[in-house]
């Protein structure tokens, strides 16, 4: 049993460092790919994009669709190849990849909105702001959902607190209702982590970190201590930015 234990902690460990090793070799192939790409040498970038995507990396995997899918100097369009590429991207999580195939299904002759929606919001975890954008439109034009401005107000706010432009709705927000509560919380975690307060994704659930960081923020600028997620919280952060 004993040797068995070591065995099991020498292989755990050795998957470990393998691990990292990769991610180092893809973080360079990347690097590379990208120095390539923006230096004009399309077909050296896809060899080093290629390199990444054989060890799992979705960001290749995007990089290759742009390129197939576009065409570039000594890299034929072919869009079989682009297809492939990114339906790899949306499967490991490349959280431009599933906006992108979002769009796709969003609005094709044939939409699936179901999948339009569950990719942007796997993207909007990842605070990516184009996600935010186009959830606002969903909701505002009604796209697969009912039509809902408060809650398209709320992701037009996220979209906006990242530069992009948005559509003003002349609308007042209730937090107090149920379906929004997720929203207004992504919108502090957000603010906060701009603060410095929040470390980890912008992911809408208020748990035991965001509490945290809701009470540190209190604390710090003298406000009451209550570590609770509520409207006048985001008030607060939002002053804090301006």
């Amino acid at each position: 049993m004993k040797n068995l234990k070591y065995i099991l902690v020498f292989f755990f460990i050795s998957f470990f460092f393998l691990g990292c090793a990769d991610s180092l070799k893809n973080a360079f192939y990347n690097q590379e790919g990208d120095r390539s790409y923006y230096s004009g040498e399309y077909t050296t970038s896809v060899d080093y994009y290629n390199k990444a995507a054989a060890n799992g990396d979705g960001y290749a995997y995007y990089r290759l669709f742009e390129i197939y899918n576009y065409g570039k100097t000594g890299v034929p369009k072919n869009k079989f190849l682009a297809d492939k590429m990114i339906k790899k991207a949306v499967e490991l999580g490349e959280y431009r990849a599933e906006y992108i195939y979002a769009l796709k299904f969003l609005y094709s002759s044939r939409p699936d909105y179901k999948k339009a929606i569950g990719l942007l919001e796997s993207a909007s975890r990842k605070e990516y702001p184009y996600a935010y954008l186009e959830l606002g439109h969903v909701y505002l034009y009604g796209l697969g959902v009912k039509k809902n401005k408060v809650t398209a107000a709320s992701y037009y706010r996220l979209a906006n607190s990242f530069g992009l432009k948005t559509p003003n709705i002349n609308t007042r927000t209730n937090y107090k209702v149920k379906s929004n509560r997720s929203v207004l919380v992504s919108e502090i975690q957000s603010n906060l982590k701009k603060l410095g307060f929040y470390k980890s994704r912008v992911d809408g659930i208020s748990g035991p970190m965001t509490r945290n960081s809701i009470s540190s923020f209190q604390k710090y600028y003298g406000y009451e201590i209550t570590g609770k997620v509520s409207k006048e919280v985001l008030d607060q952060t939002k002053a804090k930015l301006q």
